[in-house]
């Protein structure tokens, strides 16, 4: 609602998860003055396309 001078974030669910979810990882990464840079992997992406949820 940015009608009062500020964001807000919206909060969603995922719903008919699989039962073996593996989550993701978080790369921080510093580089030049204060920039900070973020990569997330996905553990699924480690298997083969029809291994991933199994």
């Amino acid at each position: 609602d940015r009608s009062k001078g500020r964001q807000t974030i919206a909060l969603s669910f995922i719903v008919n998860r699989p039962p073996h979810d593996p989550g993701f990882s978080l790369s921080r990464q510093e580089a030049h003055d204060r920039v900070i840079r973020y990569t997330l992997h996905s553990y699924a992406t480690d298997k083969p396309r029809g291994e991933r949820f199994s």
